[in-house]
Formats: structure tokens, C-alpha cells, sequence
């Protein structure tokens, strides 16, 4: 055996195979797997219910699907992701399901709450059997008391569900301790200075805060969330274009001490240090429609690790971006498919993206194992 050369391990990890030459503390990898399209199921109408899909929650072995034009949330079964299967739906605009046009959607155990736009509802269905879905319970109002008007995404967190109210320009906060009596607690609105919540596309929530995307006002703001009966703007940063490209700031995610906006108008991925809240600064963006950037109306994102993954509505694609480095992102890889047509709002689970395909009435599941940690599966050991 050469002097120094300790051995070489094949490890298989899925379709990954890791060549490793210890020598000298020499290393190398080889990946010979890609992003790909590995299933999807589509159609308006019974059986499937997918008419326009706009936005997908997972939960283990389900994706729950809010059909904007089918008036429906919808479960699929995705635990063979090849062959994902309809089991079950609940439909219909006004009483009793208030489903009218559902734009986005979060689950948190038995529940799955739904941003139906045209009924001005949060609509609280209980999942605890996927095979029949049930609304238990909603909230709704445009305007003063409720301020749910034209909502249009939830987040999830404790005993509250945060709610950006587009066309309240509103964040109204819902106590869901009462699944069945829902109950608007507190909000914060208003176009423009002071609180540039002009048109609040997307909301994330981590600790004390909401990061809101607000479309109209093209700015990511913060909100102090520690007194939900009175919640505050602390912060914000806003602006079309250079520097800070958030022209049409529509879903953000956060992960540490960044935020990750997809800014629609831009066509942007824009990267925000968020560790000092009321002076959050925009350090790394990353943009362009088609080749090789492929951020046609950039509309949501999701982080796992060091990537983000951004789904192109007008680039039809799911793509790939290296965070690792915040100030200067770099995009590594790109899915592009009819049945990724009119991307929406994905999420992330595992080893697979799942991504509503709108315009194409499909929920498509991509592989995206390369980009995913792993776990040991073989090890075979050479000398």
C-alpha cells in the first residue's frame, strides 16, 4: 500500500456515492445524482381535486394541498412518492366549509388551517382522518373586527395562528386554543411609514417576531410579536431594485439570523440579516428570469441546510440556491417540467420537494436527495 494512504471508503447513501481518499488529509466527493421529477398526480375535478393548486403543507406520510379554484383543501397520500394518491378532500365556498378559493395552508396536528380568500376565512378542518376531512371551525370578516380581508398565508405557532391579511394590509393574530371558536386577538395595519404592511403577501414566525413580505410596500417587516394582543412594528427594509431588491416581496422563510425573501418583481432571491431586528440590512441577493438563474416571478421558498429552494412561476422551474454563503448565493441547480408549470407555494420534507404546479393542476414531487443530509445506509470498506 502507497505510504500515507489509509484507504478508501465507498459509501452508498441512497443515489449519492462518496469516494473518500484519506491521504495527507486529501478528500474527495462524487455525487452522481440530480434533481429530478420522480412523481406527481394532477387533475381539475373529481377524483383528484387539484384545480389550480396554490400552496402544499406536508405531514408525514400526507400533503395537504389548498386547490384555489377547486375550493377545496386536499390530501394526498405521498408515502410512495412515485405514485402519490388523492384520499381525501373538503370543499365549498361559504357555510358550513368555508373553502371559498384557499390560497395557503399550515398544519399543526390534528388541524389544518386554511387562508380562504374569497370567504374572508380562516378555515380550521380537523385531518385527524385523512380520508375525511372536516371543518370544525372558521373566523372571518374584511375589516374591523376580524381584519381577515383577502388573506392570503398562516403561520402556525403555539396557541396562535399569524395571518397576513392582504387586503386589510394587516397582520391579525387568531388565539386557536378553541379549535372550534377561533377568535381574532390582536392585528397591525396599514400601508406605508409607520408600518408598511401594504399588501402582506407571506409571513414567517421564529421567537418574538413575524417577518412579514409585503408586496405593495416591496419591504420585509418585523413585527414584535410578545404581546399578541398588541402587536408592533419594530422594523423594516424596503425598495424595488438596487440595492435592495424586494419589488413585490411575496413569501419569506427564515432560518439563524437571515431571512429569505422571494421577491416576486425582482425575480430575486434576497437575503436579509435579521440579527438585529429594528435594522434589518439586505446582504446578499441573488436574480434573472430564465438562464441561468431561472427566477421567473420568484414566489416562495423553502431552507433546508445550506440551500433554499425557490419555486419560478413564470421559469416553471424548482431552483436550487448555495446560502452557505449569504453575501454572495449562487444557484447549483435547476428542475424544470410541465408538470412544475405555474410553481406556487412548495415545502420541503425529507428527501423530496413537493410543489403545486398551478397551471398545470398537478402537485409534483421532485427528488432532491443530493441536496439533502443523509444517514448511513451501507458502508463498504477497501484496502
Amino acid at each position: 500500500m502507497e505510504k500515507g494512504l489509509k484507504g478508501i471508503y465507498e459509501m452508498a447513501f441512497r443515489n449519492i456515492i462518496f469516494l473518500v481518499l484519506s491521504f495527507n488529509l486529501c478528500f474527495s466527493i462524487i455525487c452522481n445524482s440530480q434533481p429530478e421529477v420522480v412523481g406527481h398526480i394532477d387533475g381539475a375535478g373529481s377524483p383528484n381535486y387539484l384545480n389550480g393548486p396554490a400552496a402544499v403543507a406536508v405531514d408525514g406520510r400526507y400533503a395537504y394541498v389548498a386547490a384555489e379554484y377547486e375550493n377545496s383543501l386536499t390530501i394526498v397520500d405521498i408515502s410512495n412518492p412515485a405514485s402519490p394518491s388523492v384520499i381525501g378532500h373538503v370543499a365549498g365556498v361559504h357555510s358550513p366549509n368555508y373553502m371559498g378559493r384557499p390560497i395557503a395552508v399550515a398544519v399543526d396536528g390534528r388541524y389544518a388551517y386554511v387562508c380562504a380568500r374569497d370567504d374572508n376565512s380562516l378555515t380550521i378542518v380537523d385531518i385527524s382522518d385523512p380520508s375525511k376531512p372536516s371543518t370544525i371551525g372558521h373566523v372571518a370578516g374584511y375589516g374591523y373586527p376580524n381584519y381577515l380581508g383577502g388573506l392570503t398565508h398562516v403561520a402556525v405557532a403555539g396557541r396562535y395562528a399569524y395571518v397576513a391579511a392582504w387586503s386589510d394590509d394587516s397582520l391579525t393574530i387568531v388565539d386557536i386554543y378553541n379549535p372550534v371558536l377561533p377568535r381574532v386577538v390582536g392585528h397591525v395595519a396599514g400601508h406605508g411609514s409607520p408600518n408598511y404592511l401594504y399588501a402582506p403577501a407571506g409571513v414567517a414566525v421564529t421567537g418574538h417576531y413575524a417577518y412579514v413580505a409585503a408586496q405593495y410596500d416591496d419591504s420585509l417587516t418585523i413585527v414584535d410579536i410578545s404581546n399578541p394582543t398588541h402587536p408592533s412594528v419594530v422594523g423594516h427594509i424596503a425598495g424595488a431594485g438596487s440595492p435592495n431588491y424586494l419589488d413585490g416581496a411575496i413569501r419569506v422563510a427564515v432560518a439563524g439570523s437571515y431571512a429569505y425573501v422571494a421577491a416576486w418583481g425582482d425575480n430575486s432571491l434576497t437575503i436579509i440579516d435579521i440579527s438585529n431586528p429594528a435594522r434589518p440590512s439586505v446582504v446578499g441577493h441573488i436574480a434573472g428570469a430564465g438562464n441561468p438563474n431561472y427566477l421567473d416571478m420568484a414566489i416562495a421558498v423553502a431552507i433546508s441546510g445550506r440551500y433554499a429552494f425557490v419555486t419560478a412561476y413564470s421559469d416553471s422551474s424548482l431552483t436550487i440556491i448555495d446560502i452557505s454563503n449569504p453575501l454572495n448565493p449562487s444557484v447549483v441547480d435547476h428542475v424544470y417540467s410541465t408538470y412544475l408549470s405555474g410553481a406556487s407555494i412548495l415545502a420541503v420534507a425529507g428527501h423530496y420537494a413537493y410543489v403545486p404546479a398551478s397551471a398545470s393542476d398537478s402537485l409534483t414531487v421532485v427528488d432532491i436527495s443530493e441536496f439533502c443530509p443523509l444517514n448511513a445506509e451501507n458502508w463498504t470498506q477497501y484496502y
